[in-house]
């Protein structure tokens, strides 16, 4: 059975960067703190959208490569988990965006900071999405 029937989810939705919108997708993250596209690429490779969860990671080089990695492996639109916002990191989300990032997920925290920035990215396409943890 090819992934997704009877889900209502086409091996290839997460090519549709409107996906939260109109379909049902499935979401794969690595652990928190690794910062390994293994995991990421695989899932897009079998149709879910595909998140590098860069939580708790100090090293914004590593998630470049790791980023860079995933963009490399994969024709689909994929995402990012992000926690910890810089203008570097910022930078590296816009130029990202045009190599297939289509999906943010940002803490509450996150969701409320450079509101400007976050709208041009919305505009070319990039959406945006705030986690609610127990405790907010």
């Amino acid at each position: 059975m090819r992934p997704g029937a009877g889900l209502g989810v086409s091996p290839c939705s997460c090519q549709r960067v409107r996906f939260m919108k109109t379909d049902f997708s499935t979401l794969v993250l690595n652990p928190t703190g690794s910062c390994d596209a293994t995991w990421s690429i695989a899932a897009c490779r079998a149709g879910a959208i595909g998140v590098l969860n860069a939580d708790w990671v100090d090293d914004d080089q590593a998630i470049e490569e790791q980023l860079d990695r995933l963009a490399a492996a994969t024709d689909s639109a994929f995402g990012l988990k992000i926690d910890r916002l810089s203008e570097s990191r910022w930078d590296l989300i816009e130029r990202f965006s045009a190599r297939g990032l289509a999906f943010l997920i940002l803490d509450p925290d996150g969701v409320s900071a450079d509101v400007e920035k976050q709208n041009r990215l919305r505009a070319q396409g990039l959406q945006i999405v705030a986690e609610f943890l127990d405790g907010y």
